[in-house]
């Protein structure tokens, strides 16, 4: 395939899904990364060097109990040298499967010295102390790192050392129980973490995402969003580079037929891009580029009346979108549905504004549980009614606006 085929399967259109524009993509992980990964796992890693603290002195005040300390000694200095191990393979190993499998080795080993250095010594009420502090030290990569890998080890081995324990039910009695609580501390740091940190990096992508697709709001009447303003440049520099190779002699004319394909992709795509610009809306284009919304809302404006909302009356609009899509599940499929118009005729007594309706159906949100917040923002758009029926809520705004036809934005409202 040439380059020029190339570059135009790269400016086809996406398919069916959101895909977040390149610049807002790297705003997004870069925060992510900062605000929900780095902050959190220092204060884990304090936690978590507490939770091995707390394990040690128990191995500390066990010692005169055991049959033979040595192999628990020993698993002590394997999950030490194979913490740091596994961290340095995780700061200077790009390759993705190295470092988990590093952890796996490391907790096989020292799950498997300390049961040889505690089995059969439940009764004395001894336990194993190095196997467990392994979910304390799992915290941290649960944030970092993937939690699903972190949860299943710490799990894994809960699961083993709750299993041997209850296989000296017989000879250990209610020391057993004792065995079983000890396994669990293994398992309940590393899952309380994980799902601490899904949720409060949910918390922060949704807010973020927000903020990035609030610059929608500041845009004209009509124009192009932040993903189709990429690929406009996209489109632009491609056909320049084909132009270009032509009058250069580089593409001998007549162009050949996957040539001639390609620049009649390039031309459709730019005149679609232009058409959608002259009808499109900073609303659509809010929708289009947002994580939460694009699969949630659908916008029909057919005479582009968002773009006559002032600035307040837009914030307002977006906030009680976003608060209606925060208020339902996530694995909802039906949308929240917003119809804007049509224009009603001018008010001979206020001739300078126009008047359209606002509504939104908003599917599957419980009666109690919409965000007060809801009522503010439906209020600085304009004067509301809600009404709840058959699951649908739906929140109808009467919206005046200045008719931008007398500010020179003619033929905004029709």
């Amino acid at each position: 395939m040439s380059r020029h085929a190339a570059v135009a399967d790269r400016a086809r259109p996406a398919g069916r899904g959101f895909r977040r524009p390149s610049r807002s993509a790297r705003a997004a992980d870069a925060a992510l990364e900062g605000i929900g990964g780095g902050r959190l796992a220092g204060g884990l890693l304090v936690a978590a060097l507490l939770l091995v603290t707390m394990h040690v002195l128990h191995f500390a005040v066990l010692v005169p109990f055991y049959p033979d300390a040595s192999a628990s000694a020993w698993a002590w200095a394997v999950l030490f040298a194979g913490t740091a191990a596994s961290w340095a393979v995780l700061a200077l190993v790009r390759t993705r499967w190295i470092a988990p499998a590093v952890m796996l080795a490391v907790a096989l080993a020292v799950v498997v010295l300390d049961l040889m250095g505690t089995q059969g010594a439940l009764y004395l009420g001894v336990t194993p102390t190095a196997a467990p502090a392994i979910g304390a030290l799992l915290m941290p990569v649960a944030v970092l790192r993937d939690p699903r890998f972190a949860v299943a080890l710490g799990s894994t081995v809960g699961a083993v050392l709750a299993v041997c324990a209850v296989a000296q039910t017989e000879q250990a009695g209610v020391q057993a129980v004792v065995g079983v609580a000890n396994a669990g501390t293994a398992v309940l740091p590393v899952v309380v973490t994980a799902l601490a940190s899904s949720g409060l990096r949910r918390i922060v992508r949704f807010e973020l995402d927000l903020v990035l697709v609030q610059s929608t709001v500041g845009t004209s009447t009509r124009a192009v969003g932040m993903f189709a303003s990429e690929e406009l440049a996209r489109l632009d520099d491609d056909a320049e580079r084909l132009l270009a190779d032509v009058g250069a002699g580089r593409v001998p004319l007549p162009l050949t037929r996957d040539l001639a394909a390609t620049a009649g992709s390039l031309a459709t795509r730019l005149r679609m891009r232009l058409m959608e610009g002259r009808s499109d809306t900073w609303l659509k284009h809010a929708v289009a580029e947002s994580e939460f919304l694009a699969d949630a809302v659908d916008v029909h404006d057919p005479d582009g009346l968002a773009g006559a909302l002032a600035q307040g009356q837009r914030d307002a609009l977006l906030l009680v979108l976003w608060l209606l899509v925060s208020d339902r599940s996530r694995s909802a499929a039906i949308p929240v549905t917003v119809r804007l118009g049509p224009a009603r005729p001018h008010d001979p007594m206020h001739p300078r504004r126009t008047a359209f309706p606002v509504s939104i159906a908003a599917h599957g949100v419980p009666r109690g549980r919409t965000d007060p917040s809801t009522w503010e923002a439906a209020g600085i758009v304009g004067p509301f009614e809600s009404s709840v029926a058959n699951g649908v809520r739906t929140i109808t705004i009467d919206c005046a606006v200045e008719n931008r036809a007398d500010t020179g934005d003619v033929g905004l409202v029709r």
